[in-house]
């Protein structure tokens, strides 16, 4: 067996490379606390059946005992069938005739752990106590590599003509569901939408992160490193496809001008009472001075694609009024809304958007 003769002061060699012995069994244990994390039934079931079931067995126990991975998981194998399965499934990779075909191999695994990180481990690197060769990591980096494989696998040349005051700052909350969720695990909802709207900047041709936020407009507060959002994309090039089909379906529904709406509707900073009155009125709806100004950020957020918070109507606070007070009001008044109410305060919007000189407009 390969592993005695190693153990034994023989010749060691990962993926086609001449490596120490100890090399090799750090590569052997950490490759073995992976496949405990995400080792499927149809691999193991290449396996003896005394081995497939010694290894689920283990798989099973980590899966209930998630807190204890970091810590255990390059624990030695408690049985020899359980030895046997690891020595046969992490055969292919450390056998590979070279690191290209051990990435290939190491590859549905890689993938696994991406998503078990974020899934189940908030992130972290659940191996990340576990010591690894640098053939092994250079296999790893060439599946799962830097953050900047994302910015990197921006397509070029698009056909797709797109203008930053085209985007919104979050795309419709079903394109996202239907589109985009998929290609960002165990993002919410909100930052996903925000990121992708980013990511059309990036497709318009914004050279960084923080120039797509800048084109625009996004408030200071929300600015930052998106590290923690690009390393949840497992397939770079599937995540741009799906942003390449959400900018078609914004020109296919009529191209908006978000930025003319957003320097038009600064200045509403409430609706008149009239005009409100008429809208509450067959909704049995009371008209007050707060859901005037609720109103107005109600209008900003259906017509801006920016999020009601971001109105202008809530920058300078309400007198006598904690924020946290205006932030329930606002949730309160949001829920409360009646559907046909909606379509009437939409359409109130859009006719003072065409009035403020921006030109009619889809309807969003």
């Amino acid at each position: 067996m390969r592993a005695l003769a190693i153990a034994d002061g023989g010749t060691a060699r990962l993926a086609g490379e001449s490596v120490s012995g100890a090399e090799w069994f750090d590569a052997l244990r950490y490759l073995t606390a992976a496949a405990r994390l995400v080792v499927h039934d149809d691999e193991l079931a290449e396996l003896p059946g005394f081995a497939a079931d010694a290894f689920a067995a283990v798989r099973t126990q980590r899966a209930l005992s998630p807190r204890a991975v970091p810590g255990g998981a390059s624990a030695r194998p408690g049985t020899a069938s359980e030895a046997a399965a690891a020595l046969a499934l992490t055969e292919p990779i450390l056998n590979a005739s070279d690191w290209r075909a051990g990435a290939r191999h190491l590859a549905p695994w890689a993938r696994r752990l991406a998503a078990e990180r974020q899934t189940r481990h908030s992130g972290r690197n659940p191996l990340r106590g576990i010591q690894h060769p640098a053939g092994l990591h250079r296999m790893m980096t060439a599946i799962v590599p830097h953050q900047n494989r994302i910015a990197g696998a921006v397509p070029t040349g698009s056909s797709v003509a797109l203008e930053f005051r085209h985007i919104p700052n979050l795309i419709d909350a079903d394109d996202y569901c239907n589109v985009m969720a998929i290609h960002l695990p165990g993002t919410t909802p909100d930052i996903g939408r925000h990121f992708c709207s980013l990511a059309l900047a990036r497709l318009a041709g914004a050279k960084t992160w923080a120039q797509a936020e800048d084109s625009l407009d996004t408030p200071q507060r929300r600015k930052g490193s998106w590290r923690k959002t690009t390393q949840k994309i497992l397939d770079p090039q599937a995540f741009w496809n799906g942003i390449g089909t959400l900018a078609d379906l914004l020109r296919k529904r009529g191209v908006i001008d978000y930025a003319a709406r957003r320097r038009a509707l600064s200045e509403l900073l409430e609706v008149p009472h009239e005009s409100l009155f008429s809208i509450f009125r067959p909704v049995r709806m009371g008209v007050t001075r707060q859901r005037q100004r609720h109103a107005a950020a109600w209008i900003w957020q259906a017509l801006t694609g920016s999020p009601a918070r971001d109105s202008p109507v809530y920058a300078g606070g309400w007198e006598g009024l904690s924020v946290a007070s205006v932030t329930a009001a606002r949730h309160k008044f949001h829920d409360r809304v009646p559907e046909s109410a909606a379509r009437e305060l939409t359409l109130w919007g859009l006719e003072w958007l065409d009035e403020k000189g921006t030109g009619s407009q889809p309807d969003s």
